[in-house]
């Protein structure tokens, strides 16, 4: 468990702190959503409404994925992950794609064509994702209201619920070993929170 002496404000301040570590380096990695790869043919990734490219150096374009809008671009191990409008999907090798949305939440539209009404099922909009620092198989994602973790790479999810809040607006997190697994929220009105995934009875604080 973690060490309870440490200050209200200095967990506060470290909490602040590592978010601030989590977008700098995003920018430093990311501009105009686009990334650097290591793979083999591409000295670039970028993701747009119309799916994933890779840029040669010659500053040619091939289509990696077409099947969503590509809204976030990372790397865990061997692994390629995308956050996308159809939820998270993962490849080791940029050109096969598979989707990771186990345990998360799903919603039902209804479609007419025709003037026949039939349903689709599709992953709710998922705000944030981030991948463990030294531990790629943990992940931590979130929508609006909830916070889930993935501790083998997106196969599966648990949900960790939110703080009790008035309204949603979850809006970053990541994740971390502090020894300790603790899972970090940033909410639009309520700011900072964090919860001890491996506690026997974790909640927000």
């Amino acid at each position: 468990m973690m060490n309870r002496t440490m200050t209200y404000h200095l967990k506060r301040l470290f909490l602040y702190l590592y978010f601030l570590l989590c977008f700098i380096s995003l920018a430093g990695a990311q501009a105009g959503n686009t990334v650097g790869s290591t793979a083999v043919n591409w000295v670039y990734l970028a993701g747009t409404d119309s799916g994933l490219y890779g840029i040669n150096r010659n500053g040619v374009s091939s289509v990696l994925m077409n099947e969503g809008k590509v809204r976030r671009i990372l790397r865990a191990g061997s692994l390629w992950v995308l956050l996308t409008n159809e939820g998270i999907l993962v490849s080791h090798d940029l050109r096969h794609w598979e989707k990771r949305n186990q345990g998360l939440p799903f919603k039902t539209i209804k479609i007419y064509d025709d003037g026949q009404k039939s349903f689709i099922q599709t992953v709710q909009e998922i705000k944030d994702i981030k991948i463990h620092p030294q531990i790629p198989e943990i992940m931590t994602a979130a929508t609006k209201d909830s916070v889930f973790l993935s501790r083998n790479a997106g196969q599966s999810w648990t949900r960790l619920g939110m703080p009790s809040y008035r309204t949603n607006g979850i809006k970053a997190v990541a994740v971390a070993s502090l020894p300790q697994l603790v899972v970090f929220l940033s909410h639009s009105t309520y700011g900072l929170h964090y919860i001890e995934a491996d506690d026997p009875a974790p909640k927000w604080i």
